[in-house]
Parts: C-alpha cells; sequence; structure tokens
C-alpha cells in the first residue's frame, strides 16, 4: 500500500515539472524516511545507517551535545525547522551531510515528516 507522500508526490512533481523547476527544485523537502537510506557522512567505520541513527538519537534525547539542546522536544513538538545537507557525489550518489540529529529524531517522532533539504555538491565543501 502505498503512503500518502508517495500517491501525492506523483500530482506535486507533475505540477512542478510543468513549471521548468530543476530536480533540486522539487526536492525542497523529503520525507525523514527516505533521507535516512542516504549513505551518511557521519557513520563510524563499518556503522550502519540503522546504528549511525540509534546513537544520534539516544544523543538527541539525552540533550548532551550542547548544538542539540532541546532538538528533541522541538522537533516532536514543530517538526524540522533547519534543512539537512544532501551532498551529491558524481560517485558515490546522494549522501546525508549535516542534519543526522534532525533525521534521527524525525525517525523516532514520525518517519513521514517531510524534511526540508539544501542539496549541495562536493566542490562547495571544497571537496576535490
Amino acid at each position: 500500500m502505498e503512503d500518502a507522500w508517495s500517491t501525492n508526490k506523483e500530482r506535486v512533481v507533475e505540477h512542478l515539472s510543468a513549471q521548468n523547476l530543476s530536480h533540486q527544485q522539487l526536492a525542497m523537502f523529503m520525507p525523514a524516511h527516505e533521507i535516512a537510506k542516504f549513505p551518511m557522512l557521519d557513520a563510524h567505520r563499518g556503522e550502519s545507517n540503522t546504528e549511525v541513527l540509534a546513537r544520534k538519537l539516544k544523543s538527541a534525547k539525552a540533550d548532551t551535545w550542547e548544538e542539540s539542546k532541546g532538538m528533541y522536544k522541538s522537533i516532536k513538538k514543530i517538526g524540522v525547522q533547519q534543512p539537512v545537507d544532501i551532498i551529491h557525489d558524481s560517485k558515490r550518489g546522494p549522501m546525508l551531510g549535516e542534519g543526522h540529529h534532525r533525521i534521527a529524531s524525525a525517525m523516532d517522532v514520525n518517519s513521514n515528516m517531510l524534511i526540508p533539504v539544501t542539496h549541495k555538491n562536493p566542490s562547495e565543501l571544497g571537496w576535490s
């Protein structure tokens, strides 16, 4: 059974495509569960996405990291407000660059939550 996002996404994409918008403009928001599938730059050697998200969720709920103080409660109340970074590498494909705590929190609250995203290429980050 398709979820509401899959059903509506086709209509939204068709409507926006008719306006000559690029693929990146179409994906200004993505469901948390789709972002969670991307390889994660914050993964430790051999760590799976599930393990990364569990580690980040534990940190977000514990409020142990200064930059994520109150993040989980805020996301539970009003959703993700700050975009996460999706990096598009020509060799490795799309990857989650910044926003691991936000994605972990959103996945725990509602995996269908729409997350604002920014798209970057490696050259914007100084990668060669």
